[in-house]
Order: structure tokens, then sequence, then C-alpha cells
């Protein structure tokens, strides 16, 4: 009986570390090879590696075989402060930096390039449809870049908007007409694309902080407003409720927002991950990793990758990657295809956007005597045979990649999408249905 008893004990135990590794994965500074800087923002590519940027130590990206690092020292970089990271439809990041040197930088994966902005702090890059950046500045106002060299200013200057708003260090374009704004200083304000204007939500009877880190939409379109103190959400209503985690605390220090399962958000802040449940009420919930070194760690970058696992950047440096559900392809090492693949559009018909698939294999997976450039071109046809759109057209490494289509500016009907890598070509349909 004793030692039924005590195999019991070993199987629930066995059970229990068995759920934590495939609920949470910890990576640790030195492990990604960061001295102490905490891990600011969190992006990934479209070949699924994930990169993250630091307050000191540049921008790490992670290939599932390891991690490398650019920097001010190997790499054009203009500051090694990194505020955001975003990712755009042809697979560039885009980085923005602090300081005197800081600004905007821009990585195709073979060649960088700075942009002179006239601020040289770059905050929250934001991406539309268009392909059109959107961002934050120091003291500069709201900023639009249309990606290759048009740089417009809306700023106190210019527009209506607040002079202490200027220094705006949140943007959302989740919805189509206007661009949500997290200020240092002056609350949170929208700007109205059609009329270049700005309404403030700041104000003595709006239940808001003056500094706003982050802006989030949820699907019920609620304004979310991550501040210093508490939470602000604005309804479809228009009517305010505020959220505060910790009623004794005075500055719990809100970071990141993503949506979290069953009307759930979660936060990074400086007492570390923590989630609210807005179901029924407010009920919150401090989320702590395994690892005893980030029991009191407070976290900064947040982000939510394809696979549905939450990426968690730490003030020491350690990374933690966290799936309630289970961990997807975190401790295996990324496939290399074995051959080229175009697969078929999803959703498909679709309305008006559809993610494309491919994967580009490695030279030795090819046939003896084969060789590849590596030169990809994806591009979208009309029935008549013209092209309507390149997506794709550039050096890629090996690898699975997704591209996504917007077709909101063209009619309902048939359409091709056409993959070409070296000797190989193939030709897919896809329906758009408005």
């Amino acid at each position: 009986m004793k030692k039924l008893i005590i195999l019991l004990v070993y199987l629930f135990i066995q059970q229990l570390q068995f759920a934590q590794t495939t609920s949470w994965k910890v990576f640790t500074n030195t492990q990604i090879g960061i001295n102490s800087s905490a891990i600011t923002c969190i992006a990934e590519d479209k070949g699924n590696n994930i990169w993250i940027g630091t307050n000191g130590e540049g921008i790490f990206k992670y290939d599932w075989n390891g991690w490398i690092n650019f920097d001010t020292n190997n790499s054009p970089l203009t500051s090694n402060y990194i505020t955001s990271l975003a990712i755009d439809a042809n697979n560039s990041i885009w980085i923005g930096t602090f300081g005197n040197t800081g600004g905007l930088t821009k990585f195709d994966g073979y060649n960088w390039k700075t942009y002179n902005i006239d601020s040289n702090t770059t905050y929250d890059i934001q991406i539309d449809n268009d392909g059109s950046l959107w961002m934050g500045s120091y003291w500069k106002g709201l900023i639009h870049f249309d990606g290759d060299t048009n740089f417009t200013y809306y700023n106190s200057s210019n527009t209506n908007l607040n002079q202490l708003s200027d220094e705006i260090i949140a943007v959302n374009i989740q919805l189509d007409s206007v661009v949500l704004c997290g200020t240092e200083l002056g609350g949170a304000a929208e700007f109205n694309k059609a009329t270049t204007t700005w309404e403030e939500y700041f104000s003595p009877v709006v239940p808001i902080d003056l500094v706003i880190n982050s802006i989030i939409v949820d699907a019920n379109k609620n304004r979310w407003f991550a501040g210093i103190q508490y939470v602000s959400m604005l309804d479809s209503n228009s009517t305010w409720q505020v959220f505060d985690y910790d009623s004794t605390n005075n500055y719990d220090y809100y970071h990141d927002i993503i949506v979290g399962d069953n009307n759930s958000l979660l936060f990074s802040s400086d007492n570390g991950l923590i989630e609210l449940d807005y179901s029924n009420g407010e009920k919150w919930v401090k989320i702590t990793p395994p690892d005893p070194e980030l029991t009191d760690i407070g976290c900064d970058g947040l982000f939510r990758d394809q696979n549905g696992n939450i990426w968690i950047g730490y003030n020491n440096g350690f990374l933690a990657v966290y799936n309630p559900s289970g961990i997807t392809n975190v401790e295996s090492q990324k496939e290399i295809p074995k051959t080229y693949s175009l697969f078929q559009n999803y959703p498909n018909p679709f309305n008006p956007t559809t993610t494309i698939k491919y994967s580009i294999p490695t030279s030795s997976s090819l046939a003896k005597g084969r060789t590849e450039e590596g030169f990809v071109t994806l591009k979208v046809y009309d029935v008549l045979g013209r092209e309507i759109k390149t997506l794709v057209n550039k050096k890629q490494s090996p690898g699975t990649y997704t591209v996504e289509f917007n077709a909101a500016n063209l009619p309902s009907g048939l359409y091709f999408y056409k993959l070409t890598a070296g000797s190989f070509s193939q030709t897919k349909k896809m329906l758009l249905l408005k």
C-alpha cells in the first residue's frame, strides 16, 4: 500500500512538472545574450522568427536555432535603445529607437536603411493596410510615413492638438477612420484621418491617466487605455469604466495590452503579467512563471504570436513564453521545408483580406546539380492575366512564409496568385466575394 501511495505521489508530481513545461518556457538573459537590459518590445516576422527590442542592447532575433544580436557595433542601428518593432507585408522589420541619435530604421533581412525624421525618438510603430506607418514621437506629435519618402506630422503647431499631447507614446490603428493615441502628459486622444482634427479624452471629468502606455480595441469595439495608475475603458456607448489592479498602489504602471481568452485582457506591468477578466465585474489574476527569478520582476514587452503563444519580456532581460493550452513549436527547431510549396489561401472565398502561405527549401533539399538564387516573387493577377499586385519581390532564406493580401479596392471576382522561385513556378485561384 505504501509503495502504491509513493507511486501515485510521484505520478502526480510528474504531471505537475509536465504541465509547467508545456505551459511555460523561459529564456534567461544569459541564453539570449542580454547583459541586464529590459525587453521593451516583441514582434514575429513572416518566417515565424521572434524579434525582441531591448532598453540598451539593440535587437535580438530568435530563429528557433539560436539568438542573433544587432546593435550599433555590428549594424547601422543608430541607437541601442529600442522603443518599438513592426513587420510589414514584405517581411521587413521597422525599428523605432530612442535618444539623441535615435529615430527610424528598416531592415529587410539583407539591407538596412535609416530615415531622417524631425524627431530623434520614434514610439510605437503601427503599419496600416496600405503599408503606411503611423508613429508616435518625442514632442513632434503623430507621424504618418508613406514607407518611402514622405513624412507628415500632426501636432499642436498645425492641428488642434493640445501642446501637452505632443509627445505620443502609444498608437492604435484598429479603427478605420481614426488613429488612437496615448501621450506622456496629456492623456489620450483620437486623430480623425479625414478631417485631420483631434478629439482629446483627457479632461477633469474623464477618468483616464495623464500617461497612456498602450491602447487596444477589443472585439466589442471597446477602447482600452493602459496608464500608470489604472486601466480605463471607453465602450461603444461612450461610457467610461475604470479598472484598478491594486487599489492600495498608486502606481501599478501598466505597459502593453493583448487580448486574452474569454473576455479577458493581459497586461505587462511593473508587478509582472496580470490578467483582467471583465466578463462579470472585475477580476484580476497575477500570472507568474515557474522560474523563481521572475517571481517579483516587472515586465514590459508583451506579444501573442501566430500560434497563440504569449511572449513576455521582463525587466531583467529574461523572456518567457506562456500558453495555458500548451506551447506550440517552442521546444523544437523550426523545420526547413524540403520542397517548394504554394498553399491555398485562407480564408477562401475572402473579403477583403486573405493570407497566402508558401515554402522555400534549402539547396541541399533539392535535386543534385540544381542551383537556386533564392529570389522569390509572388504576384496577383486578374482573370485577364493583368498583374494586380506584387506581394513579394526579393531574395528570401529557406523557410515557410505568410503574406497578407488586401483586396479592399478590388471588385468581387476570381483572381490568381503565382509564386516564382528559381525554376519553380505555381499558380492558384482565389475568390473575392463582397
